[in-house]
């Protein structure tokens, strides 16, 4: 843990009475931008204040014991905080913490848990879709994980799947088996794994899956860190991994929505304002779609019976009228199409859009508020 804050030496002071300190000279390492995502807890204050901060401390323990170092650290490290009226800093997470939400993080005697330990980040993969990297492992001796290629709109799921892999590696003390590794949520033993574990079987999931494991081949966090494990779920493809997250977690999929004549006519002159906005949009997204940032639209997919079924899409590339990306439905009724399948759509058959901004709001969507009575 390193310590920043206002007061040095009294900082200095109340870490050294329990753990081992170093002086670093830190430089202007905090900055508005990053602690956006990085800074856990902070006012605007405390951004203002970080900003001229230059010296900061290490902190840690020589115990042999794993468990008993990291819970004699923290609360040094704390201490220290307090009485330098600063923040505290986990070096191989980045994450900076006020006092109070320090203390949510890493409660007295927290367990060797990915929810307190390791940090998965999403990162814009080149492929357009996110690449999910853990950042922490590497305190347990443990190298850091790697899944590419995940759409936007599974993060959230595939986030869990990872810190599971992360998990079962700081349980299991090991690598993975001949380049694969099982992963089952009955057999994680730390809190919150048990919780989460009650919930997917709730839910009718399965809360096991294998996936493959090789070191990565040029993807690293810094220069002179070590090599990744690079996970990949069978078929590497966003089909797949809709798939395997069904399996893993269960649940039912979203019912198909009609619209009945009471609420046509609102939705035609809600389809007419998204399509008005969207067009508004098409010189932010002419490179791409910005780090941070989500884009989906709904369009017409023609079925099997000739009807045609609106379904939304994780938009990767927008040049003139076509945009291409993938599917973030399952088709009810076109055999040959499912749910990861990248597809192309036709910017004048669009009925509506979601557009999530770098600071995390959203707008759009209003045809789907009309559908479900809001």
């Amino acid at each position: 843990m390193f310590v920043t804050g206002a007061d040095a030496t009294r900082a200095w002071a109340q870490c050294e009475r329990a753990a081992s300190v170093r002086p670093l000279l830190w430089g202007p390492a905090f900055h508005a931008d990053s602690l956006r995502h990085l800074g856990v807890g902070l006012t605007p204050d405390d951004l203002a204040r970080l900003d001229a901060v230059t010296v900061a401390f290490a902190v840690f323990s020589m115990s042999d014991d794993l468990a008993t170092g990291l819970h004699v650290a923290t609360t040094a490290a704390r201490a220290g905080a307090i009485a330098g009226q600063g923040w505290i800093v986990d070096p191989l997470t980045s994450r900076v913490f006020s006092i109070a939400a320090f203390d949510e993080q890493f409660p007295p005697g927290f367990p060797l848990s990915t929810a307190h330990l390791v940090t998965t980040f999403q990162v814009r993969d080149t492929s357009g879709g996110v690449m999910l990297l853990t950042a922490g492992l590497t305190r347990f001796g443990l190298p850091e994980l790697l899944l590419r290629n995940v759409p936007s709109v599974f993060v959230d799921d595939l986030k869990i799947i990872v810190d599971a892999a992360a998990q079962t590696l700081i349980e299991r003390s090991a690598l993975p088996r001949d380049g694969a590794l099982d992963i089952e949520t009955a057999t994680l033993a730390r809190e919150p794994w048990p919780s989460i574990h009650r919930r997917i079987m709730e839910n009718g999931g399965t809360g096991t899956l294998t996936l493959r494991a090789r070191w990565s081949n040029g993807v690293r966090r810094a220069d002179d860190a070590p090599p990744l494990i690079e996970l990949e779920i069978d078929g590497a493809t966003p089909e797949a991994m809709a798939a395997a997250r069904w399996a893993f977690f269960g649940g039912e999929r979203a019912p198909m929505q009609n619209a009945n004549g009471d609420i046509e006519a609102a939705l035609v002159a809600a389809r007419d304002r998204a399509l008005t906005e969207f067009a508004a949009l098409a010189s932010h997204f002419a490179r791409g779609v910005p780090e941070f940032e989500h884009l989906q639209v709904k369009a017409p997919f023609a079925t099997d019976s000739r009807d045609v079924e609106w379904m939304w899409v994780e938009v990767h590339r927008w040049k003139g009228t076509r945009l291409r990306g993938i599917l973030t439905n399952q088709p009810f009724d076109i055999a040959a199409l499912e749910e990861g399948a990248e597809v192309e759509v036709q910017q004048g058959e669009l009925f509506d859009y979601l557009h999530r901004r770098a600071d995390g709001t959203i707008v759009g969507g209003e045809t789907n508020k009309i559908l479900a009575g809001e």
